[in-house]
């Protein structure tokens, strides 16, 4: 009986583990690549304030003081708005006035679990959030924020995201925060 007996020198063993790790990278990299990776957003500009949105997003401008930025997929999109503080009402009822705007329309409203504040660029923000359904009959997640500074700026911020509910909870860690922890406020 014949047995091959294969030799490797100490050089092609120490070339294996070596290989096997760029295999590994390799394969790395390329998961990050098709999962997308960390959104990059770039600078707008608004009436007392600057965000990061990202590079993609389409921009329109439906009303004085509103800009909408919509994802190139139309799966998600961010609506801000800026007006003059209101000193008859407070920050919660001016939430509830605008997630009722943003929510004109839904279906089957339901609340969504999330915090009744967050803290965006050092100020106390109201949020809520709700699940419907649109006249697509697409389910949506909607989360609306507004801050209303009497003091300083004399204005009234609200932010408004809406994304589909199956892909939220990724939308809201992969845009959403980030979008949010780059808003400053600007005179």
């Amino acid at each position: 009986m014949k047995t091959d007996i294969v030799r490797h020198t100490p050089f092609e063993t120490s070339l294996r583990p070596g290989i096997i790790v760029l295999l590994f990278s390799t394969l790395l990299v390329v998961l990050l690549t098709a999962c997308g990776g960390p959104v990059q957003l770039t600078t707008f500009k608004g009436n007392g304030f600057s965000m990061g949105v990202p590079q993609d997003w389409a921009k329109t401008a439906p009303s004085a003081g509103e800009t909408v930025f919509t994802a190139t997929d139309n799966t998600s999109n961010l609506d801000t708005i800026v007006a003059n503080a209101d000193p008859n009402n407070n920050q919660d009822t001016l939430l509830d006035t605008y997630l009722g705007a943003l929510s004109k329309g839904l279906k089957n409203v339901q609340p969504h679990a999330m915090a009744s504040s967050v803290q965006i660029a050092g100020k106390t923000w109201s949020q809520k959030a709700i699940n419907g359904t649109n006249d697509k009959g697409v389910d949506l997640t909607i989360v609306a924020l507004v801050y209303q500074d009497s003091t300083g700026l004399q204005k009234a911020f609200g932010i408004g995201y809406t994304a589909n509910q199956s892909s939220f909870d990724q939308e809201n860690s992969d845009v959403l925060q980030p979008m949010l922890k780059s808003f400053t406020f600007s005179a």
